[in-house]
């Protein structure tokens, strides 16, 4: 039993002493309203703060504009929010990102050079490469490009650092740990398959494999006779968007340590569901390397791998015309026939049905990114609770997505005669809060009757 669950039902019981707190902003439309399409990508602006990262170091080369070889779109904003995880996570100061022009071989060398001199022995050296890559024309070992490469196989020779010598001079340091993220193909080609060196087949596959020692990890794009693409329905590299992705919290369960091996099955995963493309990333060096704890859910990686489409459909057929109402923290059209009633106790909303078929109330936490993903790990466990509270868990957890808002649904009884009753619960972690919408009726046909107008409840919600 949890007794955390015991606050949970006390706010429920004591939401008579309080007055309604909302805002009616006006008519919403009437009719049913659908809308399809791919799920955005999600944005990675925000970070939860990770302990102990302080003194790591880090290099940034990404190069969307190349002088003479075709672009690679969206590289920036990777780079950009690779940047954003080493200072806001990691809490990092030394952070060196080149891009575009001030990414010539030579300027990557140099900065590799000055990085590794500035590492202590108790920190990791990190380098995220998001560009073009190529193989040595003996095929021995592949090369990241410079951006001053031009269109010939001589050029690209040339003007490119190894990843022998490259991990090399990273591995020069006193540092713990080398990671190396490589976003970029050693096949001699660009994200659409057509050779940087037009009219020429400039490579041959890599014949030999990486080595790395005991502190070195290498996270690469693709095979040596693959091409390294972009996210469907996005134009931003793949590779380096999903590892940030899974440092998030991604590829594990919330709550649970990412190791290196954790991270290459996961990414591997995701990658074999892509249609159309051949890719598969790899992870070489200790696989028991813890990288990261698992915070932020899944937001549906897989589905969005696939391209599949999702439909939101919203139904208003109240002819009055719906509403919307405001609490301050939660905007949502008031469904037809569910009347608003007084909250209190950290309950933000509480609606009954007019004929009654259940209650609706929301609840809200307001609590950091991982401790939200832990409370809501913790509310798909079997049984909850405190002594004489036996709610049992009948179905789910379940991930879903309702709208644009993804959520973990699960269903529940209390066995007790007493106090019979079924619950259905949609929680969801939103800007900066935990929210638990809860459906409860005395009967599972009140479930089964009033789950549609809960789900258009999630749906039709903004969070605040």
């Amino acid at each position: 039993m949890k007794i955390k669950w015991l606050a949970v039902f006390a706010f429920t019981a004591l939401t008579g002493c309080a007055t309604p707190q909302y805002t009616v902003l006006g008519a919403a439309p009437n009719g049913t309203q659908t809308s399809g399409g791919v799920q955005d990508w999600p944005e990675m602006a925000s970070w939860e703060p990770v302990e102990g990262a302080q003194k790591d170091v880090a290099i940034i080369v990404a190069i969307e504009d190349y002088a003479f070889l075709p672009d690679v779109p969206g590289a920036i904003q990777n780079a950009n929010d690779w940047e954003n995880y080493f200072r806001k996570a990691r809490g990092m100061k030394e952070v060196y990102t080149l891009t575009d022009k001030a990414a010539t071989s030579e300027e990557i060398q140099r900065f590799v050079d000055q990085a590794v001199a500035t590492a202590d022995a108790d920190a990791s050296l990190w380098f995220v490469f998001i560009g073009h890559g190529a193989a040595l024309t003996d095929g021995s070992d592949g090369a990241i490009i410079g951006m001053d490469a031009q269109q010939t196989i001589t050029s690209i020779q040339a003007r490119s650092l190894p990843r022998k010598s490259l991990i090399a001079s990273l591995e020069a340091g006193k540092q713990a740990r080398t990671l190396v993220v490589l976003d970029a193909c050693f096949s001699g080609r660009d994200p659409e398959g057509k050779l940087l060196a037009e009219g020429t087949q400039p490579v041959v596959p890599i014949s030999k494999p990486m080595t790395t020692t005991k502190g070195t990890l290498v996270f690469s794009a693709a095979a040596g006779d693959e091409v390294a693409g972009q996210l469907p329905g996005s134009t931003r590299p793949a590779f380096s968007y999903l590892l940030l992705g899974g440092l998030r919290g991604w590829a594990a369960e919330p709550g649970k340590d990412i190791s290196a091996g954790d991270m290459d099955a996961w990414l591997k995963q995701q990658f074999r569901q892509i249609r159309g493309r051949q890719q598969t990333p790899a992870v070489e060096g200790n696989p028991d390397l813890v990288l990261a704890r698992a915070g932020e859910a899944d937001p549906g990686v897989g589905r969005m791998m696939r391209g599949d489409v999702t439909k939101t459909v919203t139904t208003n057929t109240n002819t009055t015309g719906s509403t919307r109402i405001d609490t301050g923290h939660l905007e949502f059209t008031q469904p037809t026939d569910w009347a608003i009633g007084p909250v209190g106790m950290g309950i933000i909303l509480y609606m009954t049905n007019m004929y009654g078929t259940g209650e609706i109330s929301v609840t809200r936490m307001e609590m950091s990114a991982s401790q939200g993903a832990a409370w809501i790990q913790g509310a798909a466990s079997e049984e909850y609770g405190a002594s004489g509270i036996g709610h049992v868990k009948i179905a789910g957890p379940e991930k879903v997505v309702w709208g644009k808002t993804t959520g973990v649904i699960s269903a529940y009884e209390d066995p007790d005669p007493n106090f019979a009753a079924h619950y259905l619960h949609f929680d969801t972690y939103q800007a900066g809060a935990v929210y638990r919408f809860t459906l409860q009726s005395g009967t599972a046909g009140g479930i089964e009757e009033a789950a549609p107008v809960f789900q258009e409840l999630v749906t039709t919600s903004e969070f605040k």
